[in-house]
């Protein structure tokens, strides 16, 4: 049988998704950056003396535009709180690495097409349908010039709180109290086989695709993330 959903509105999900962005990177100021996006960065050979473009969708806390920058990279970054934009730029406006800082949708004027050698999106990409999804990967592509490679994650099915919520289309939840910290959310969760067509149909080439489970909260709580890089062909 066939679910039927109510149609969805991109701008009353981004508007929630920006509320609880704003509530929690006001509670939680990450400082570090992930192992995967590190280890993503290092398998890039770079030329010294060449120039290079790196792009941070969903910067939030700043981490990995820092990183990029440590990797030579002039780093770039759109994000939707406010907030954010301020404090990237108190601690490394600075930095002649700093690129453009956007606040709003990466979807908004004011991105360069065929431009970026590396993207990141980490920890936002799920927090919209998976129609919108293939809309920003296509974008993502158009972003990256020939040969550029992009590092993001996916909330697989195995999460402790998939499912709780109101369900808005295949996968989507708008995450309600039981959910915990990710209460008044949107998320969607994706199958393996999800991830790689998502990836495909938007023209990239997969280089590498990983599972990464954890468990949190005394081993109560499992989290589970797919870690995909793919390339723009030449």
């Amino acid at each position: 049988m066939i679910k039927k959903y109510a149609a969805l509105n991109l701008s009353t999900i981004n508007a929630q998704n920006q509320s609880f962005a704003t509530k929690q990177l006001t509670k939680h100021t990450l400082s570090y950056p992930s192992e995967y996006v590190v280890r993503f960065l290092s398998s890039i050979e770079t030329d010294k003396t060449t120039s290079k473009e790196g792009l941070d969708i969903g910067f939030g806390s700043g981490q990995h535009l820092q990183l990029l920058m440590e990797f030579g990279f002039r780093a770039s970054g759109v994000e939707f709180v406010h907030e954010a934009g301020d404090r990237v730029r108190h601690l490394y406006g600075n930095n002649p690495l700093l690129g453009d800082i956007i606040i709003g949708d990466f979807r908004s004027p004011g991105l360069t097409l065929n431009k970026f050698d590396v993207v990141i999106c980490w920890g936002v990409a799920f927090l919209r349908p998976i129609a919108e999804m293939r809309t920003d990967l296509k974008l993502i592509f158009s972003l990256l010039s020939p040969g550029g490679r992009l590092c993001i994650n996916f909330r697989s099915k195995d999460n402790w709180f998939y499912g709780l919520g109101n369900q808005l289309d295949d996968d989507h939840f708008l995450l309600d109290e039981r959910a915990g910290t990710y209460a008044e959310c949107h998320y969607t969760f994706l199958d393996e086989i999800i991830v790689r067509e998502l990836i495909k149909e938007a023209g990239f080439e997969l280089e590498n695709l990983e599972l990464w489970d954890w468990h949190k909260n005394n081993m109560k709580e499992k989290n589970s993330w797919w870690i995909a890089w793919a390339k723009r062909p030449f």
